[in-house]
């Protein structure tokens, strides 16, 4: 039962993860997509 335990905390932390790994990539596309008419005066 400690083996089940274990792996459904390690997929929550995987979770954890991929969703902060979502949310820092969607914040980067919204960030180029405003700024996008500054980026390409580059």
């Amino acid at each position: 039962m400690a083996k089940i335990d274990e792996t459904k905390e390690f997929i929550g932390f995987l979770k954890v993860i991929f969703v902060t790994l979502i949310a820092i990539d969607t914040s980067l596309i919204a960030y180029i997509l405003k700024n996008i008419k500054k980026l390409k005066d580059l």
